[in-house]
C-alpha cells in the first residue's frame, strides 16, 4: 500500500508559504511552526519553478527498506500545466536514523535544464517532529535544488536569505 500523499493547491500552497515568510521574518517561530505544521507532512516537494517536473522519487529507511516509491509530477508554480506545484507524503519517517532519499526528475518548461537529480542522505534524530523539505526554485537561494531535514520553517531563514 502506498503511504499517503497530498497536493497543495494553490491558494493553499501561496498562503502557506506567504505566512511562514512572514513569520519568519518577523521572528516569530511560533506562527510559522503552526502553519508549517498545518501545511506539511514527513516528505515535502515544493516545484516554485517554472518547468513541470516528472519522476521517478524513493525514499529509504535506516534500515534500507523502502518506504516511499513515487512518480512525481510537479507542476509549475505557475499553475500552466497539469497537476499541482507541490506535494506531500505522510508517515513515513518512523524511526531515527539516516533516511535516503533519491530522485530523477525531467524537467519540462522555460528553464535550459533538462533533469534534475539528487541522491541525499538526511539524518532524523525525531521523526515525530522533523520533516524533509525539497524545494525547487532559484529564487530564494544561489542552488536551484534545496533538501533539508528541518523541524520548522525557521530553520531555512538562513539558506533563504538572499
Amino acid at each position: 500500500m502506498a503511504p499517503p500523499h497530498t497536493a497543495l493547491s494553490r491558494r493553499r500552497l501561496l498562503g502557506a508559504g506567504a505566512g511562514v515568510l512572514v513569520g519568519t521574518l518577523a521572528g516569530c517561530t511560533r506562527l510559522s511552526e503552526f502553519i508549517a505544521d498545518y501545511a506539511v507532512g514527513d516528505v515535502n516537494l515544493f516545484n516554485l519553478s517554472k518547468d513541470q517536473l516528472t519522476g521517478p522519487l524513493e525514499l529509504g529507511d535506516p534500515d534500507s527498506d523502502v518506504v516511499l516509491d513515487e512518480a512525481v509530477n510537479l507542476a509549475p508554480e505557475s499553475g500552466d500545466k497539469d497537476g499541482e506545484p507541490s506535494v506531500i507524503y505522510e508517515d513515513v519517517l518512523t524511526t531515527a536514523g539516516t533516511y535516503r532519499l533519491e530522485f530523477q526528475f525531467e524537467a519540462t518548461g522555460p528553464s535550459d535544464r533538462s533533469t534534475v537529480g539528487a541522491a541525499e542522505e538526511l539524518d532524523i534524530a525525531d521523526p515525530g517532529d522533523e520533516k524533509i523539505v525539497v524545494f525547487f526554485s532559484e529564487r530564494w537561494t544561489d542552488e536551484f535544488l534545496t533538501i533539508r531535514a528541518i523541524e520548522d520553517f525557521a530553520e531555512l531563514e538562513d539558506d533563504f536569505e538572499n
